[in-house]
């Protein structure tokens, strides 16, 4: 019931454009169909991530308008890197989007699946503006880089975002196939 509820909830929010800047029904990557990059040189790719629970209990994450996850680059010196989130006003736009509220809260791995997450290879920078402010799209350049997921043993503690523990991955961009596995199983 809880899943039919989070699935019911998410494709509200689409419809509505509350949380997605998917223009493009047909693709699920939160990215399809917009293009956000306003700097130029190459463009910013979307990585598949397979957060892939092979324990023998549920997995949480907390998920708002994306599962909460820091990737930082690791060249010298290291940079946390900024990721597109919810709606977003591009500079140059002439107008921003007006968005509603992403859902906020637990999001279950059950024991022997997988979720998808769809990460674009790129560092958000905001602008002041006389109308409040903006963003820019910067690619990522290849290199390694490092993802640090919270994750949850119970629900509950993933609503609360208390008692995490935090997987952490080593990956080099371009990532092979725009995929990284992430294991994220759990024993209790």
């Amino acid at each position: 019931m809880r899943r039919a509820a989070i699935v019911a909830l998410a494709v509200s929010c689409a419809g509505l454009g509350a949380c997605a800047r998917n223009l493009d029904a047909t693709d699920p990557r939160p990215d399809a169909g917009a293009d956000l990059r306003t700097d130029p040189g190459p463009d910013p790719t979307t990585v598949t991530l397979h957060l892939q629970n092979g324990g023998a209990n549920a997995a949480w994450v907390y998920q708002g308008c994306l599962v909460d996850f820091r990737i930082t680059s690791l060249a010298d010196p290291s940079v946390t890197i900024n990721r597109v989130e919810g709606c977003v006003c591009e500079c140059g736009q002439g107008a921003c989007p007006v968005c509603g509220a992403c859902y906020a809260g637990p999001r279950e791995i059950p024991a022997g699946e997988q979720i998808l997450e769809y990460w674009l290879t790129a560092n958000v920078t905001s602008e002041a503006t006389p109308i409040g402010g903006c963003q820019r799209l910067h690619a990522l350049p290849a290199g390694s880089y490092r993802i640090e997921l919270p994750v949850y043993a119970f629900e509950a503690d993933a609503a609360a975002k208390v008692l995490p523990r935090v997987v952490t991955q080593v990956f080099t961009l371009p990532a092979p196939d725009d995929t990284v596995v992430i294991p994220v199983g759990t024993s209790r």
